[in-house]
């Protein structure tokens, strides 16, 4: 490369740098489609727009009750020394969480052992297409049954 194409390299160079700076400083170069409303949506009005948009918008009081370990004993008379350790957790499904998604969490959250069996009890009850937002309060101690009747 001679000095007389990276002269004519340097100068391009600068030369486009500069007109993309004007742009960016003067506005021109800012797509206003894509601006904040002044007024923010209402929840009514989000959930309508969700629902246009083809999803299914449930609306529940959050749980209050953080995630928590507890000891129970399943015995009635509690005879035996033995005891079940329960997890308890707060589920936490947004929108576009898929079944899959929700499987990691639980076993994360140490829930369920078996990920699998969750994802094919889901798909088999179709109940992996009507997965609910929201936060649920689940137990270790709770079938994949009752898990996806609470969550569907």
């Amino acid at each position: 490369m001679n000095r007389y194409v990276l002269r004519g390299l340097a100068s391009g160079i600068l030369l486009t740098t500069v007109l993309f700076g004007y742009l960016y400083v003067s506005g021109t170069f800012i797509d206003t489609s894509l601006q904040v409303s002044e007024d923010p949506l209402t929840v009514d009005e989000m959930i309508v727009e969700l629902e246009k948009e083809g999803y299914y918008v449930s609306v529940e009081a959050p749980i209050a009750n953080p995630p928590t370990e507890e000891t129970v004993d399943e015995r009635p008379n509690h005879a035996s020394p033995e005891s079940v350790t329960v997890y308890t957790t707060v589920l936490r499904i947004t929108s576009g969480m898929t079944s899959r998604d929700v499987a990691k969490q639980l076993v994360r959250g140490q829930i369920i052992e078996d990920e699998q069996a969750f994802l094919n009890y889901m798909q088999s009850t179709n109940r992996n297409k009507i997965i609910r937002t929201g936060e649920y309060e689940i137990r270790s101690n709770m079938s994949v049954e009752e898990i996806a009747d609470i969550i569907s």
